[in-house]
C-alpha cells in the first residue's frame, strides 16, 4: 500500500488514522486489532489517538466498510467465479501497472538523484571556480600593485643612477686632483725622507755620546752606592753603641729612682724620730716639772731621754748616710749622664 508522505497523519482524526492502520495490517495479511493497531500507528506516524474502546469501535467501522465494498464489488448477474476471476484479473492489472509505475517512479528517483548529485557537483565546480577567479583577481591585483612598486622602484633607480652617475664624475675629478696633490707630497715626502736621515744620522751620533756620559754617571753612581753603603754600616754600627749607651742609662736611672726611694724613706723616718724627740723633750720639761714630785719618775724620763738621744743619734747617722748615697747617687747619674756625650765625640773623632 503506499503513503503519501506530505500527509501530516498526526492531524488526521482516529477513525481515519484506524482506517490507514487496518489497511496496513490487511496488505500484511494480519488480523486488525487494538494492540496492532497501536503498533502500526506508533511505528508509522508516532502518534496514538483514542481509547482502547474507541479503536475497537473504529475498527469494527472498518469491517463494516470492508464488507460494504465486498457487496458493491459483486457483480449483478454474474456468477461468483467469474466475479472472483474478473476481480483477480483487475488485481492483476493493477498489481502490473504498479509495478511499471514503481520501476519509472524508481528510475525518476535515479534520474533526479543523479540530477541532484550534477547540480550539486556543477554547483561545487561553479564555487571553485569562483574561488580560483577570487584568487586570481587578487593576484593579478597584488601583480599591479608590484608592477606599480617596480615602476616607481625603477623611476627611483634611475634617479639614483643619474646622481651617482654625476657624483662618479665628480669623484674621478677628485681623484685627479688627489693624484696631482699625491705626487706633490710624494717629492716632499722624499725630501723630508732625506732630512730625516740626516737627522737620525746625528741622533746616532748623539745617542752614542750619550751612553758614554751613561756609562760615566753609572760609574760615578757605583762608587757613590759603595761609600753609602759603608756610611749606612758605620752608621748602624754607631746606632748599637747608642743602644747600648741608652740601656745603660736607662740602669742607672733605675738604681737613681732607687735611692731616691730610700733617701726618701729616710726622711721619712729623721722626721718621725724628730717629732719623737719633741714630743720626748715635752716629756722631759713635764718630768722637770714633776721632779720635785718624784725621783723614779725624773729617773725612768732621764733613761727615756738618753734612750731618745741615742734613738736620735742614730738617726743622725742614718740621715748622715742617706745624704752621703744620695751624693753618689748623683754623683753617679751625673757620670752616667757625661758618658754617652764623650763616647759619642770620641767616636765622630774616630770616624
Amino acid at each position: 500500500m503506499q503513503t503519501n508522505s506530505s500527509i501530516d497523519y498526526k492531524t488526521l482524526p482516529r477513525q481515519k488514522l484506524t482506517d490507514l492502520a487496518c489497511d496496513v495490517l490487511a496488505a500484511e495479511s494480519r488480523k486488525p486489532s487494538v494492540p496492532l493497531v497501536r503498533e502500526i500507528t506508533l511505528r508509522l506516524w508516532d502518534t496514538k489517538k483514542g481509547s482502547d474502546g474507541d479503536v475497537q469501535k473504529d475498527i469494527q467501522h472498518w469491517y463494516e466498510g470492508l464488507f460494504e465494498l465486498k457487496k458493491a464489488a459483486a457483480i449483478g448477474g454474474v456468477p461468483e467465479h467469474m466475479a472472483t476471476l474478473f476481480r483477480e484479473v483487475w488485481r492483476g492489472a493493477v498489481d502490473q501497472a504498479e509495478e511499471g509505475l514503481a520501476a519509472k517512479r524508481a528510475q525518476l528517483a535515479s534520474e533526479r538523484a543523479q540530477a541532484v548529485l550534477a547540480v550539486r557537483e556543477a554547483q561545487a565546480a561553479t564555487d571553485a571556480l569562483r574561488h580560483q577567479l577570487d584568487l586570481a583577481t587578487t593576484e593579478i591585483d597584488a601583480r599591479d600593485a608590484a608592477i606599480a612598486r617596480l615602476d616607481g622602484a625603477i623611476v627611483q633607480r634611475e634617479a639614483q643612477v643619474v646622481q651617482l652617475t654625476a657624483r662618479l664624475v665628480a669623484k674621478d675629478e677628485r681623484i685627479e686632483s688627489l693624484s696631482d696633490e699625491l705626487a706633490r707630497k710624494i717629492t716632499e715626502q722624499a725630501a723630508a725622507v732625506s732630512a730625516l736621515e740626516g737627522d737620525r744620522r746625528h741622533a746616532l751620533i748623539q745617542v752614542d755620546h750619550a751612553r758614554g756620559e751613561g756609562r760615566h754617571w753609572k760609574e760615578q753612581f757605583d762608587r757613590a752606592a759603595k761609600e753609602a753603603r759603608a756610611s749606612q754600616t758605620e752608621a748602624d754600627s754607631y746606632r748599637n753603641k747608642a743602644s747600648s749607651l741608652e740601656a745603660a742609662l736607662a740602669g742607672a736611672n733605675g738604681r737613681l729612682s732607687a735611692l731616691q726611694e730610700s733617701l726618701g724613706a729616710e726622711k721619712e723616718r729623721t722626721a718621725a724620730l724628730i717629732s719623737q724627740v719633741a714630743a720626748e723633750q715635752q716629756n722631759i720639761r713635764q718630768l722637770s716639772e714633776d721632779l720635785s714630785n718624784s725621783r723614779i719618775s725624773a729617773e725612768a724620763a732621764n733613761a727615756r731621754y738618753e734612750s731618745a738621744v741615742r734613738e736620735l743619734s742614730t738617726a743622725r747617722e742614718s740621715v748622715a748616710e742617706a745624704r752621703s748615697g744620695e751624693r753618689r747617687a748623683l754623683e753617679e747619674a751625673a757620670e752616667l749622664r757625661g758618658r754617652p756625650a764623650s763616647s759619642m765625640k770620641n767616636s765622630g773623632r774616630d770616624s
